[in-house]
């Protein structure tokens, strides 16, 4: 039979009652820290009402008296290549600085839940990248172009929200966007910038009468064809 949990009242692995399921209290267990301060940690964290008079090097105490998010079932191993499995512990563990602080069937007060732990700022740095990234290709994905007709709608459909210094020229194979500089100053109105993109969804960009290279189109296209709007 596995060892009884020491807090008074507690029937972590107490032998089951007349109608009582065989392992109705069957529990993992854990035993005080060998180190004196935190042996003292645990000691103050479990009501002195429910504590044992005689304080012993063998005392235990059961799963049920700490919170599930700090006992660790599984276990995580990474193979050569990087990759990972994860499988169940044959012995749950507690999590570094662990302390009992629930003790059910007792008063509410009596139960003092920790607080979460705060993050380190390079951890909510990461959180805070990653949810960046999420939202970053959820939006690409949404607004991804699926060929040129697609492309062709939208383009109509969102004319009227190009800056007034932006024309859009819609024909049969090619949408042209042309960028016009000193529209309403006193020298020549004339084309600063244009994007060509053809049936095949192939971009071409000039500045002025010069082609530019392709590669430079890379943040807003893939494999030479146009992905958003």
């Amino acid at each position: 039979m596995p060892r009884k949990c020491s807090v008074i009242g507690c029937r972590g692995n107490y032998e089951a009652r007349k109608g009582e399921h065989a392992d109705v209290n069957k529990v993992s267990v854990f035993r005080f820290p060998k180190d004196e301060c935190r042996k003292e940690q645990w000691l103050h964290r479990i009501p002195e009402e429910l504590r044992s008079s005689e304080i012993t090097d063998d005392m235990i105490v059961c799963k049920k008296h700490f919170e599930s998010c700090f006992v660790i079932c599984d276990m995580t191993c990474y193979r050569p290549d990087g990759s990972s499995f994860t499988f169940a512990r044959g012995i749950p563990v507690l999590a570094p600085d662990e302390v009992p602080t629930l003790f059910h069937n007792t008063p509410s007060y009596l139960s003092t839940p920790l607080p979460p732990k705060s993050k380190a700022p390079s951890d909510r740095r990461a959180v805070v990248a990653a949810r960046d990234d999420k939202r970053l290709k959820e939006w690409l994905d949404s607004d991804c172009i699926t060929d040129f007709d697609d492309f062709s709608t939208r383009v109509s459909e969102k004319s009227t929200d190009l800056p007034n210094v932006w024309i859009a020229l819609t024909k049969d194979d090619l949408i042209l966007f042309v960028l016009i500089i000193n529209i309403v100053s006193s020298l020549v109105p004339s084309i600063a910038v244009s994007f060509k993109v053809w049936h095949d969804m192939h971009v071409e960009r000039f500045d002025e009468e010069r082609q530019r290279n392709s590669s430079e189109l890379a943040w807003l296209s893939h494999s030479g064809t146009a992905r958003v709007y």
